[in-house]
């Protein structure tokens, strides 16, 4: 079965986010192929995935969530060590 694999890293920039994520939104409206994504999203899907720091407001944890609705997509969670990260 023909399929498609993405390895994907979003821009850091805030403001340039929307336009990534309107574009995978686009390429999966393009095929009708089982499609993988993986990477670092720089996104939360729920607040149980921070630890320390600022807490993000809850719209942090929409773009992420309407992607995979949108997309009927299913979010496949890592079983491993936690990764973390400073700056």
């Amino acid at each position: 079965m023909v399929q498609r694999i993405s390895g994907i890293y979003p821009p850091i920039q805030q403001r340039e986010n929307e336009a990534f994520w309107n574009h995978l939104r686009d390429l999966n409206k393009i095929f009708d192929l089982p499609w993988c994504i993986i990477g670092d999203f720089n996104e939360l899907a729920n607040p149980s995935e921070k630890r320390g720091g600022q807490n993000h407001p809850c719209t942090k944890y929409r773009r992420l969530n309407n992607f995979l609705t949108q997309t009927n997509a299913t979010f496949v969670p890592v079983n491993r060590t936690i990764y973390t990260w400073k700056k």
